[in-house]
């Protein structure tokens, strides 16, 4: 078994399809998301470049939508920015800084906020070229996410359907989560992808039969 790192070409196909759901989503096509890794080289270029895609692509998700009026615990105007830091974060103690300003706000003690509706989108773009450190926290904020329930005030503003939505979302990574638990040697983040695969059973009749065979 082969632990997760290095070149990107190796994990083009979820990458991929993270990718493409974002066409769909705003309708509008870029070429450059469907730039294959074997087509920039050397490595070093290949993965700056990968990276680069990835941190362009949380910014254009980012920037569809009006952080500072989404309903959150305080105010949801930094989660881009605490994103981005946690996708690049180069240490534990980074991500770990840039984990809190996201749990705290678009999800609080299991209730889950409208803003965590944007977030998931954007944590599944940047764990296609994530850090090594990143990545736990950001499947952990995904599981806390996914098997969270309505904050009270989203109840209140006729938007309990909120988790339900979040996990349709999450659905969209699953070919990414298979992928890690296949590849990764880290206990959490396969621990992580376990959890997340069986709550998206819940979101997509397809995926439970798919997990089924792997799990």
């Amino acid at each position: 078994m082969q632990q997760l790192g290095g070149d990107p070409a190796k994990f083009d196909l979820p990458r991929l399809f993270v990718l493409a759901p974002m066409v769909r989503r705003s309708g509008k096509f870029r070429s450059v998301q469907l730039v294959r890794a074997d087509t920039v080289a050397p490595h070093s270029q290949k993965e700056h470049y990968f990276k680069m895609i990835s941190r362009n692509e949380v910014s254009w998700e980012a920037d569809r939508h009006n952080w500072s009026a989404l309903r959150a615990a305080g105010s949801a105007s930094g989660i881009p920015r605490a994103i981005i830091s946690l996708q690049s974060a180069a240490s534990k103690d980074d991500a770990d800084a840039a984990y809190w300003q996201i749990d705290n706000t678009v999800t609080v003690h299991g209730s889950v906020y409208e803003s965590a509706l944007p977030t998931t989108a954007c944590l599944l773009i940047s764990l296609a070229s994530c850090t090594d450190a990143a990545r736990p926290r950001i499947l952990e904020l995904l599981v806390q996410i996914g098997a969270g329930e309505p904050a009270d005030v989203e109840i209140g503003a006729e938007n309990s359907n909120i988790v339900a939505a979040c996990l349709q979302e999450i659905a969209r990574g699953v070919p990414i989560f298979v992928n890690i638990l296949e590849r990764s040697l880290d206990s959490d983040e396969r621990s992580s992808c376990v959890d997340l695969l069986g709550l998206c059973c819940r979101a997509e009749p397809f995926t439970a039969r798919q997990s089924s065979i792997v799990l």
